[in-house]
């Protein structure tokens, strides 16, 4: 099943109080047209949230949190190494992430541990190569560690 789907960027659409959003990881549907209040994501401009009726914008993800908000007020949040998210005007809006992995089953322990052997792979890095390797790691684990700790 085709993930793309073509909408008009010019055409006026009537406003709705509920956003459809689509939330893939690679070739897989997380969630599908699912309607919610909001949804909140890290770009590489800064954070932001898209309500229904928010304008069209395309946005680079920053390694961070995901959080969909439903109508009853219930919160899912998920972690994404990264990806693109594409606002669409007509009241959807689709995420496409790399990875994305549902909080509940993140292990911050895990992540913490497997944080300093990465910094101490990246501090004995023999080539630049094996260095930017565990540098991105550092990165993105650091990245999950904030996400997860900072929601509680």
């Amino acid at each position: 099943e085709s993930k793309v789907v073509d909408k008009s960027l010019t055409d006026n659409y009537e406003h709705s109080d509920i956003l459809r959003l689509t939330l893939t990881r690679q070739d897989e549907f997380l969630l599908k047209e699912e309607q919610v209040k909001t949804v909140t994501f890290s770009t590489e401009e800064g954070d932001m949230g898209v309500f229904p009726g928010h304008q069209y914008k395309i946005a680079k993800l920053k390694p961070s949190a995901i959080s969909v908000e439903y109508a009853d007020g219930t919160v899912k949040k998920y972690f994404t190494s990264g990806g693109f998210a594409h606002v669409n005007n007509e009241g959807s809006c689709d995420v496409n992430t790399v990875e994305c992995i549902p909080f509940e089953d993140l292990d911050v322990a895990a992540a913490e541990k497997n944080l300093a052997i990465a910094s101490a792979a990246a501090s004995s890095a023999k080539d630049e190569k094996h260095k930017a390797v565990a540098e991105i790691r550092v990165g993105l684990l650091e990245a999950v560690i904030q996400a997860v700790k900072g929601s509680h």
